[in-house]
């Protein structure tokens, strides 16, 4: 089966459906290729807008233990872990039809499977064995990315990647984070705070080496307040199950 389009995008992320978005409001007849059964791709599903909603909601557990200073005490105060993962998955859930209405209203078509460039302007899509030619003008590649386990660490257990630890259930006791950027921070300014003993390794020689210096100082020393324990300037060299961990 064929169809023609002026644009054809491969990924739902923020890259690929403001693309397609973009593309149709400038008139082009535009399709939207998504191989998994929802948009909003890694950013929505597992990265940015998932890890928010579990830091919002260590802000607001670390604001209350903290009132005190303000005058304002509270006792029993818990997070509940199952709840905080039905806030994720809602707050996800209703971003997805966000971004599912944009694309209708903008008469983008999105299509469902694995896409493959085929011969000249022909993007191939592959859905529960079916094959779909889309043929297009042009094709934007907006597949993103996605968590590896290096060869050495895979099988191990207890080795998790970001898009596993998001779900855990229940948390751990201790967590060490193998890489202090953007993600690795992010996850211990969160686990700290939900009574995780973190710790970060990090091969450079400080946090989000590609940051900064004065901005990676800075959150350092934020992340050694709230209790984490940093270890720059250190390389993993393996890992290896042992009796505590």
């Amino acid at each position: 089966m064929s169809d023609g389009y002026g644009v054809v995008v491969i990924g739902s992320g923020p890259g690929g459906y403001t693309a397609a978005l973009e593309a149709a409001r400038s008139g082009f007849r535009t399709a939207l290729v998504e191989r998994r059964p929802y948009l909003g791709g890694v950013c929505l599903n597992e990265g940015c807008i998932a890890s928010k909603t579990l830091l919002s909601a260590a802000d607001v557990l670390e604001e209350i233990e903290r009132g005190g200073v303000f005058g304002v005490t509270a006792s029993g105060v818990e997070q509940d872990w199952g709840r905080l993962q039905a806030r994720r998955l809602e707050v996800i859930e209703t971003l997805r039809a966000g971004v599912g209405g944009l694309l209708r209203a903008a008469k983008v078509d999105v299509v469902t499977g694995e896409a493959r460039l085929g011969g000249a302007h022909e993007v191939v899509v592959t859905h529960e064995g079916v094959e779909t030619v889309l043929s297009a003008e042009r094709v934007v590649l907006a597949t993103g990315s996605s968590p590896i386990v290096p060869g050495p660490w895979q099988g191990v257990d207890g080795v998790l990647t970001s898009t596993e630890m998001l779900s855990i259930d229940p948390l751990p006791k201790s967590a060490t984070l193998v890489g202090g950027g953007v993600i690795g921070c992010e996850f211990a300014s969160m686990m700290i705070r939900f009574g995780v003993d973190v710790r970060v390794i990090e091969m450079a020689d400080r946090l989000l080496p590609m940051a900064d210096e004065a901005l990676s100082s800075a959150l350092a020393d934020a992340l050694r307040r709230q209790g984490v324990v940093l270890h720059l300037g250190r390389k993993v060299e393996r890992i290896e199950p042992g009796g505590d961990g």
